[in-house]
């Protein structure tokens, strides 16, 4: 089966949809005679990551921004009479071009697109009417931000409603939407009911990506890191938002740590990315004895390796009744088999996966509920209980390439003799 892949990113060491993307393209290798992506030159390494046999291009675009894009209220009225961002028409043209282009050289049977985030681009070129092959669509986010549910949600704009027009028009034009979580495909199907009829789940498949590239300085990254192996270690690998507040989490450590003895010298948490929440709030961090917080990204090599060094990871979801996401993390977490420390709203795809009897989850903003869940964790590390195990591994198969590469290609199979 000949498929032509439209990824908005492949960025493995800057952003998790290059990290989602480039683990999805593993489930297409597996049945595929051809697979050609095209995806933007926004990253200067090659992509050794993947099969030798699919082919990557990258797209090149205009970087370099106009005087007028400096000023704001130009650039607002640009956009306004564009009926789109500014800064999408750029890498929207890269990829129109692209794909007439390859479309008219070679022929194809699928053409998928892998979006990224809270950006329609790469999913442009399906309202263009040159498309004749089944169209796929992959969704892993709600777009736009005023379609989000809160706490991430924003006010509807302008530009919104017109891109939230622009998206059921091509959602309707494709053949068949995957989306990584079930909640997720219910949530958005509210919004754009071509999802309720063509949506399907496909979920962030967990996979080893072999030859990764080297992000500089990361030779270094590990050896900054101090891991006591005679302790109990449980790592957040990722970037904390504002929303992924984890106050609640310090202080319910800072309190086992004076009510249990041996707590405090037994068990390390290690924050390791970006830190976005407000400073006062992880401030008591600093002061607690078996908390380190170092705020900085890691290579995505290098955070799979800490992953099988740890004890137990964290999880951690916005404070809300509802979160729909499925974290690109927790396949990660469950390839390598490790337990899983969900801080998770209780109706979330995360709790949904883990079940009502899986041990440790809780809510991000119940101290006391996290308490008695690490208080637990802590006991059955100590006396080696592997209750997680099983859940565990029954997920490391639903996750996995062979299973989702058998769902997706005998979806393909289905869809191509529906045109014949």
């Amino acid at each position: 089966m000949r498929i032509l892949v439209v990824c908005g990113s492949l960025r493995v060491n800057e952003t998790s949809s290059g990290i989602v993307s480039s683990t999805f393209l593993k489930v297409l290798e597996q049945k595929a005679t051809k697979l050609k992506v095209i995806t933007l030159n926004d990253f200067a390494y090659p992509v050794t990551w993947l099969s030798n046999n699919t082919e990557v291009e990258k797209l090149d675009f205009r970087k370099s921004k106009r005087f007028y894009e400096y000023i704001p209220k130009l650039k607002g009225l640009l956009s306004h009479l564009l009926k789109k961002p500014l800064a999408y028409y750029n890498i929207e043209v890269a990829f129109n071009n692209g794909i007439k282009k390859e479309l008219e050289s070679a022929q194809y049977d699928i053409i998928y697109f892998l979006g990224t985030g809270v950006s329609i681009v790469p999913y442009i070129s399906i309202l263009k009417g040159n498309i004749k092959i089944p169209i796929y669509v992959n969704l892993h986010d709600p777009f736009p931000m005023s379609r989000f549910p809160s706490p991430y949600k924003k006010k509807d704009t302008y530009l919104d409603n017109v891109l939230i027009k622009k998206m059921d028009s091509l959602l309707k034009k494709a053949d068949r939407i995957s989306l990584p979580s079930l909640y997720l495909k219910e949530f958005m199907g509210q919004y754009y009911s071509a999802i309720n009829e063509k949506g399907f789940v496909v979920p962030h498949i967990g996979t080893h990506l072999e030859n990764l590239p080297k992000k500089q300085g990361s030779e270094n990254e590990l050896n900054s890191i101090k891991i006591d192996t005679s302790k109990i270690n449980i790592f957040h690998l990722g970037t904390l938002l504002n929303m992924r507040n984890p106050k609640y989490l310090l202080m319910a450590i800072a309190e086992l740590n004076k009510e249990v003895p041996g707590f405090e010298n037994d068990v390390n948490f290690t924050f390791i990315g970006k830190v976005l929440v407000p400073e006062g709030d992880i401030a008591n961090g600093d002061s607690i004895k078996n908390v380190s917080i170092l705020g900085s990204r890691i290579s995505y090599e290098n955070s799979i390796e800490l992953q099988k060094k740890a004890d137990g990871l964290l999880i951690i979801e916005a404070i809300s009744d509802f979160s729909p996401f499925l974290p690109g993390k927790f396949s990660d977490i469950v390839n390598v088999e490790k337990p899983i420390i969900a801080l998770s709203p209780e109706k979330s795809e995360v709790r949904r996966l883990l079940g009502p009897s899986y041990p440790f989850q809780s809510e991000l903003d119940d101290c006391q509920k996290i308490k008695i869940m690490l208080l637990d964790f802590y006991n059955a590390i100590i006396n080696k209980e592997n209750r997680y195990k099983e859940k565990i591994i029954e997920l490391k198969e639903y996750i996995s390439v062979a299973q989702n590469a058998e769902l997706v290609f005998n979806d393909f199979e289905k869809q191509l003799k529906k045109t014949k």
